[in-house]
């Protein structure tokens, strides 16, 4: 019997994360394939909802809401969808958003015979630990002979993940880090649990001609090396640990340009605060589109990812594909992606708090910025990272496969 796939995105979010990106790749990876491919798009440019089917792909389009916020809503969007979408056993929903237990249960109730898939794109304890899981299970583990559990603001997001976790035929994991956190710490069954990396199209075109111009373009001088960092500029990202790493490399390499794609408006004062002393040496696009972002991997000499915790990061997936040497911190998630000295340069975080992850960021800086041999050497095992495990092909693989055997779940 066909099979018929329904995929939850929102529009206003998609366009400036990774889940956007998820969700384009996830699409591409089902395309051409015999089953009904369908995308359930919340806060889309519509001025009430409506069906429409491009190239194939039947979308369900609602307006913006007032508060943005659909997975409130799971009540009024359920009973809307039943109008539209007949239940079965052949029907699979991907779920991408979180906190969702509320939400599910709604799908759950109007469509108990299909197949719920949840995505876990980050976990809701990262912010708060920045992304130590030692801590989060240490604080865990103290609930169990504290009596005053429901004062505590974690518990409660404990809680929803559980329930969330609860709910679903499957829990979709991008890092092997992930996987043993629903073991270890929420005691999900392994059954329940399936690990599938995020997948990503070959981009990649490179010209020695079109380099040189993109520089030009950018006003950079032939002494200006580029270290690229692509992201939400938060601290959770690293951000302001990157910002005090450049500042020690700014003293054996002045000309330097720390690149930052990406914006912040809630902490953009405070960094601008932070490079205010070496402002040349610091370069912040803003967000940009996918074009522009392509022209800074083709021409950065060092891509960083110095983010305490991360899935299965596409920025980092993207620098892979463009062959860039890259130095990575230890984070959770992002501690899966690469070996330190085979694939990239691992800068450890250390002691939270502390000016250890700036010192260890700026000295795998110096050490890249000292060898082009290293950057050569890690620029082509990090693309061959790239080709042997993030390509489009393995993601798309492993996506049919589960889709294939989740409707044999009773």
């Amino acid at each position: 019997m066909n099979k018929n796939i329904f995929i939850f995105d929102e529009y206003l979010s998609s366009c400036n994360n990774g889940i956007g990106t998820y969700v384009k790749e996830l699409l591409h990876c089902l395309n051409n394939v015999s089953w009904n491919i369908n995308l359930i798009v919340f806060n889309a440019e519509v001025d009430e909802f409506e069906i429409v089917t491009e190239k194939g792909l039947k979308k369900y389009l609602f307006p913006e809401l007032e508060n943005k916020y659909f997975l409130d809503l799971g009540y009024i969007v359920s009973k809307l969808l039943s109008l539209y979408i007949k239940d079965d056993s052949h029907n699979i929903y991907f779920i991408n958003h979180a906190p969702c237990s509320k939400f599910i249960r709604f799908i759950k109730r109007d469509f108990p015979l299909s197949k719920l898939c949840y995505v876990i794109h980050d976990f809701s304890w990262t912010k708060p630990f920045l992304g130590n899981v030692n801590a989060y299970s240490r604080r865990v583990k103290t609930w169990k002979v504290n009596e005053d559990v429901m004062k505590d603001p974690i518990w409660h997001l404990y809680k929803e993940d559980k329930q969330t976790y609860a709910l679903v035929d499957k829990i979709i994991c991008l890092c092997q880090d992930t996987c043993q956190t629903l073991k270890e710490i929420y005691q999900i069954p392994h059954i329940k649990i399936e690990y599938i990396p995020n997948g990503h199209r070959n981009l990649y075109r490179k010209t020695i001609q079109s380099k040189n111009k993109i520089r030009e373009e950018f006003h950079l001088q032939e002494n200006n090396k580029v270290i690229l960092f692509i992201g939400r500029l938060t601290k959770q990202k690293g951000i302001f640990d990157l910002i005090g790493a450049m500042k020690l490399v700014l003293q054996s390499y002045p000309h330097v340009k720390l690149v930052f794609v990406g914006s912040n408006e809630d902490s953009m004062s405070g960094i601008l605060e932070k490079t205010s002393s070496n402002a040349n040496s610091f370069i912040f696009t803003g967000r940009l589109n996918k074009t522009m972002v392509q022209k800074w991997l083709l021409i950065a000499d060092i891509g960083i990812i110095p983010s305490y915790n991360e899935q299965c990061s596409y920025t980092a997936i993207e620098m892979m594909m463009y062959g860039l040497p890259i130095i990575a911190s230890d984070g959770f998630g992002i501690r899966n992606l690469f070996q330190d000295g085979v694939n990239a340069k691992i800068a450890h975080i250390g002691k939270q708090h502390t000016k250890e992850f700036q010192q260890n960021i700026s000295y795998n800086i110096l050490e890249l910025l000292d060898s082009s041999e290293l950057r050569e050497e890690l620029a082509r095992n990090v693309r061959k990272l790239y080709e042997e495990k993030y390509e489009i092909r393995f993601m798309k693989k492993q996506y049919i496969n589960l889709i294939k055997k989740i409707t044999l779940i009773k």
